[in-house]
């Protein structure tokens, strides 16, 4: 179904003569599809290129689609955008006359004359052979005066020709432009494709050769052409075979980006089902470190019910701190498992790295040197050389909680804080991980960083007593890395001293290497 547009412009998309399809049908065949566009800028088409080639019927298709869209017809065309016309003039065929004395010029002349009387904005004008049957230099100047005339009266023109000048005022005017009916060069025939935006070649003498004239007649004609003609006619011989490359390299590049989105999609899909089978391992760890979690609770209170000689109050307490301690536990537990199974989905293998910047948590970036930045973890601050942080962010599918089970398990997907040696992490996800942590469990904590390591046993010790004392039972002891001097002091009293039930080093988010988990007996 057409469609009319408000606008002087003409859009036909691979549209037909419903005659000529109807006679090839009954040969078998079908014929070439031409497409058409003018827009309102450029209303002046000029149509070049060699005999049997197509340039009468691309006229006679344009013009029968605009009658049969102002009829009620459906146009043969996969697109049919069309103005309302006043009037479709024609001047297309032989209308010689013996008995008006018309000769095949005169009646092109009488025909002409009556067109350019009455033509106007609103009219398509159809010119075949424009300037034919005629002094070939006197017949180009008059008719590219004629598409002149139409093109002052602002009538929509299409006009066929085989002049050259008619092809370089196509070229100059603003309002104008070429189009080309295809040769193949190869085979010496017409592909009755109409290329817009170049000029078209004749041929004639190719089609004459293909047609069998005496090779030698060619071969003489070929010799007598005008110098100039014929590099005219190789300069339009080169545009076309450029254009023609260009086409074959599109097509090439489109089934290329084909494969490439095919193979996106294929990888996207193996990576959607290796993220699925993690997500799924995970599902399986955690339901046995759930039943674990469990066997070691129900440990702790039949152990502690046994007990006949603690008070009520004391093994409420003791079971408490033994909650607390399972909880950190498996929490820690957890958290290496989430990062073993989903290492691999980190935007570090997907993404850029992300530059160093002020503010990166939850080791916090406090300043950024030129070859080191000053790092804070929790209450222990370093510097450290930058070679030695890198920033990551976690993968782009969990953060946005893609999946029902990633929602789940977001909350615990962090890496390591920033310290000597560790990654550096760019969401404040462990942050406020963090600090719910310290606040959910009382994590007492001493710095020791600077002290001797004989001052350092004697703060450490009264700080583990009161902490005995006050019923604390998790500590943190920051003793920072240095030469390992005060950890090794320290570690050695952790040892043997009767408050301690074990120590090990900090969670890379508490400190790592830096700091000292100290678990104190119930």
């Amino acid at each position: 179904m057409p469609v009319f547009e408000k606008r002087r412009a003409i859009r036909l998309e691979e549209a037909r003569h419903p005659l000529l399809e109807a006679a090839l049908a009954l040969k078998g065949r079908r014929s070439v599809p031409v497409s058409v566009e003018l827009s309102e800028q450029k209303t002046l088409m000029v149509i070049s290129g060699p005999n049997t080639g197509g340039k009468t019927v691309t006229l006679k298709t344009v013009g029968l689609a605009a009658l049969m869209a102002q009829a009620g017809v459906p146009v043969l065309a996969a697109e049919a955008r069309l103005p309302v016309f006043g009037r479709v003039l024609a001047d297309i065929g032989d209308q010689q006359s013996i008995e008006a004395s018309l000769s095949t010029f005169s009646a092109h002349v009488a025909n002409i004359e009556a067109m350019a009387a009455v033509a106007g904005p609103n009219d398509l004008v159809l010119l075949d052979e424009l300037g034919a049957s005629t002094d070939p230099n006197e017949g180009a100047a008059l008719a590219i005066a004629v598409l002149e005339h139409f093109r002052r009266r602002q009538a929509t023109t299409i006009a066929t020709t085989h002049h050259s000048r008619l092809k370089a005022y196509a070229a100059e005017t603003s309002e104008a432009v070429n189009a080309a009916m295809e040769f193949d060069e190869g085979t010496l025939e017409p592909t009755y494709r109409l290329l817009i935006g170049l000029p078209g070649k004749s041929s004639g003498i190719e089609i004459a050769e293909r047609l069998g004239l005496e090779p030698s007649i060619v071969a003489d004609a070929r010799r007598r052409l005008d110098p100039a003609d014929m590099e005219a006619a190789t300069l339009v011989a080169s545009l076309h075979a450029q254009r023609s490359e260009l086409e074959k390299q599109l097509v090439e590049m489109g089934r290329n980006r084909q494969a490439l989105a095919e193979e996106r999609a294929r990888l996207e899909e193996v990576a959607a089902r290796e993220r699925r089978a993690k997500l799924a391992e995970l599902d399986k760890r955690l339901e046995e470190t759930i039943r674990e979690l469990e066997k070691k609770w129900e440990q702790v209170v039949g152990a502690i019910h046994e007990s006949p000689l603690q008070p009520k109050r004391g093994k409420a307490e003791r079971l408490n701190r033994q909650r607390a301690s399972l909880a950190a536990g498996t929490r820690e537990d957890w958290n290496t498992q989430v990062l073993e199974a989903l290492g691999a989905s980190t935007t570090e293998n997907n993404a850029p790295a992300k530059p160093l910047a002020a503010g990166d948590k939850p080791g916090t970036v406090i300043a950024v040197a030129a070859d080191e930045a000053e790092v804070e973890v929790g209450r222990l601050r370093m510097r450290v050389p930058r070679s030695e942080l890198r920033a990551i962010q976690m993968a782009a599918e969990i953060r946005a909680g893609k999946s029902e089970t990633a929602q789940a398990y977001a909350p615990r997907f962090e890496t390591a804080p920033i310290r000597k040696g560790a990654d550096a992490e760019s969401t404040d996800v462990g942050a406020r991980r963090a600090a719910s942590l310290r606040e959910t469990e009382a994590a007492a904590e001493i710095n020791v960083i600077g002290a001797t390591a004989e001052e350092a046993r004697e703060r450490v010790d009264k700080f583990l007593d009161e902490s005995y004392l006050a019923d604390r039972y998790r500590l943190r002891v920051v003793h920072g890395h240095g030469k390992g001097i005060l950890k090794r002091a320290l570690h050695e009293m952790f040892a043997s001293h009767p408050h301690v039930e074990k120590f090990y080093p900090a969670p890379p988010r508490e400190g790592g290497a830096g700091a000292t988990i100290v678990e104190l007996k119930a």
